[in-house]
């Protein structure tokens, strides 16, 4: 948006796409930024196309840009915008250092944009991950705990002290940052406007699949329509446990409904009394080294490579590092590597499970093995026994797996659109989803899961109740994810940030709307 400033027609007017094109091209300037581009190979035809256009004339950063859009054509005339307001609205983007979102929502830095609306929802693979998610106000709440990338489960007390002693929130003092989000939400709004967009919703789906904002909303409804009833079943049967074996603390005059925390808690406890299965049964199953190798076995099958072990060729930051090299079974070329930390190291290492990029595939810089990260918080080694894995850590470690093969397989040489680059919100998932399916596939699953002392095979009951247990709370964490979604929808589609400083509507009562849903 900085040079749009200066790409004013004599009328005082925002150039139409088409005009501010053609001076660009004759200024030999990067037709999408703007930029002075000196390099030949920049503006030379390439065989990169999308919907039928090819990037003639686009610098290296702005072709995944191009490439992901749906390319969409803006409108002869976009709104008239005075200088003035360019640098006003330039100067307010250059103001918010680092956005806030709600519910995993988009941030600003340097008057760009990253990432977009519909963090969560049926279009969005990626779900926000923030936000509340059980319902303030009327209605019964079925949208679930916020729970991470465990799923709505795990261990730990019921109600923890923690909780009990939180501090509640000051919205009047220096950190409160919800004036931003109504900032953040009206300077979105008004870009979008001058981008030839009714919402900043329309223009983060014209490069996303789904077609507008009513086909993200009927598929919403079609979904909670089928999830809500289930939902509220399995709230229900939770709440009937908490109840029955709860003690007082959960009697009806005592607590009227549970609390977050309490469903994580007795979702658990649900699902362990219905299939007669421990997390902890299962570890002996799933050792580390034969999991690897049933998962190496796997990508050789499905993709024809061949990934081995090169410990001691990079150097590593913990000994528990280890380092693998991809190759071409074919060929035999080295096409790719990775690092996998895969234990817990509470002291140094924050929680979760994450992929990320070394060193990526580019041309331009003369890289053509790329490298990456697949950092997981696996079980440890303790004592003479090897690292063993529950199967939630199992499933996790084939998710990051289908994140490092979408880096590590490319065949894009442009490093702005290889990898995972240029991926948008969307698509983002389809790789380590993909991948975490497999572990549900027999034949699969028991090429590796054998007892590590034994070698006897997992008991087929076992299996059969993994299976089942696959769908468990499948309704609340539908709910959940539809909850977010339609939140991030309403407030990038529908909501008027600015009208709130006249008594309209607030983001409070948006998101209450939202759960009451």
């Amino acid at each position: 948006m900085e040079r749009l400033g200066a790409d004013l027609n004599a009328t005082g007017s925002v150039m139409t796409r088409r005009e501010l094109e053609e001076q660009r091209r004759k200024r030999g300037e990067c037709l999408t930024c703007g930029r002075k581009c000196f390099h030949k190979k920049l503006f030379k035809m390439v065989p990169i196309t999308d919907h039928g256009r090819v990037l003639e004339g686009r610098c290296l950063n702005c072709r995944p840009l191009e490439v992901s859009s749906q390319q969409t054509v803006l409108p002869a005339e976009t709104r008239p915008a005075t200088r003035a307001e360019l640098e006003r609205f330039n100067r307010s983007q250059r103001n918010l250092s680092s956005g806030v979102g709600v519910g995993g929502g988009p941030s600003m830095h340097g008057g760009m944009m990253t990432g977009g609306p519909l963090g969560g929802g049926p279009y969005a693979a990626a779900a926000g991950g923030g936000g509340p998610a059980s319902s303030s106000g009327s209605g019964r709440s079925v949208a679930g705990p916020g729970v991470g990338a465990g799923g709505p489960g795990g261990g730990g007390n019921a109600r923890p002290n923690m909780l009990a002693r939180s501090t509640p929130p000051n919205n009047n003092n220096n950190n409160n940052n919800i004036p931003l989000i109504y900032e953040i939400l009206d300077l979105k709004t008004e870009m979008a406007k001058m981008l030839g967009y009714d919402t900043y919703a329309d223009l983060s789906l014209a490069r996303k699949m789904a077609p507008s904002v009513a086909a993200v909303q009927e598929l919403s409804d079609l979904i909670a329509d089928k999830a809500l009833p289930a939902a509220v079943q399995e709230l229900d049967e939770i709440t009937a446990l908490a109840r029955q074996e709860g003690g007082d603390e959960y009697a009806p005059e005592s607590m009227a409904k549970l609390s977050p925390w309490d469903v994580t808690y007795w979702s658990e406890r649900l699902k362990e009394s219905k299939f007669e299965l421990k997390e902890e049964e299962l570890r002996p199953y799933f050792e580390l080294n034969s999991v690897l190798d049933g998962m190496f076995g796997l990508l050789e099958r499905l993709l024809n490579i061949e990934v081995r072990r090169a410990d001691g060729m990079a150097e590593v930051w913990n000994d528990d590092v280890m380092f693998f090299d991809v190759h071409d079974k074919e060929s035999g070329d080295h096409i790719a590597s990775f690092y996998l930390d895969p234990y817990s190291r509470p002291a140094d290492k924050r929680p979760g499970a994450w992929m990320d990029v070394c060193i990526g595939k580019s041309d331009a810089c003369q890289r053509e093995v790329p490298v990456a990260y697949l950092t997981c918080n696996g079980s440890p080694p303790v004592g003479d026994k090897p690292s063993l894995m529950t199967f939630r850590e199992a499933e996790t470690l084939f998710h990051e797996a289908g994140h490092g093969l979408q880096h590590m397989l490319t065949r894009a040489s442009v490093g702005d659109v290889a990898g995972i680059n240029g991926v948008d919100w969307d698509a983002v998932e389809l790789p380590s989803q993909f991948m975490e399916n497999w572990l549900y596939d027999e034949p699969t699953l028991y090429g590796f899961a054998k007892h590590y002392e034994t070698g006897e095979p997992l008991p087929k009951d076992m299996f059969e109740k993994l299976k089942l247990q696959k769908t468990y709370g499948a309704g609340m964490m539908a709910c959940r994810q539809l909850y977010f979604g339609q939140m991030d929808l309403e407030l990038h589609s529908n909501f008027d940030a600015a009208a709130h400083k006249d008594g309209g509507e607030s983001i409070f009562d948006v998101q209450r709307r939202a759960a009451e849903k």
